[in-house]
């Protein structure tokens, strides 16, 4: 599913998401994992990863906070991590970059999860917030249309799309 430039897929063992950033490796890398960077688009990062092993938390809102160890520290090019959100189980994110002539292309992997769509819609929202910060612009309102972000994953789910 395309919408604003994100692609998605979702199926049983997890989400897939595809972006091109205007933007240099470098830059997108730096809102990856820098914590001023992350808080714009996805949470506050404390303390900021910096290799694999390091475990560092995501301050998503007020209330919730996420645990994450580093898998995978190849700066620029992969990052991968545990994702231990409270009350799940937990699961495995990976984000690849690439140079283009456009930018940056960015594949995200999350697999392991018990609710994809939820995730796949999530994800979908959270690109959105990260394109519009590389941009120096503002995303859509923080959760506006994620009940419609879900129910379209739902139906790319079941036509077995991922």
């Amino acid at each position: 599913m395309r919408i604003a430039g994100v692609l998605g897929r979702v199926g049983a063992e997890g989400v897939d998401h595809g972006l091109t950033l205007a933007a240099p490796v470098d830059d997108v890398w730096a809102a990856l994992v820098e914590p001023d960077r992350a808080a714009a688009w996805l949470g506050r990062l404390e303390p900021g990863p910096q290799r694999a092993g390091d475990r560092f938390a995501v301050r998503h809102d007020g209330t919730t906070t996420s645990e994450h160890t580093v898998v995978t520290w190849a700066p620029g090019r992969r990052l991968e991590l545990t994702w231990e959100f409270p009350g799940e189980q937990p699961s495995r994110l990976a984000v690849a970059l690439a140079p283009t002539a456009a930018g940056t292309r960015l594949a995200l992997r999350h697999t392991g999860l018990e609710d994809p769509v939820a995730y796949a819609a999530g994800w979908h929202r959270h690109l959105e917030h990260l394109g519009a910060h590389l941009a120096g612009a503002q995303g859509p309102p923080a959760w506006a249309g994620y009940d419609e972000l879900v129910e379209r994953y739902r139906v790319v789910q079941t036509k077995g799309e991922l």
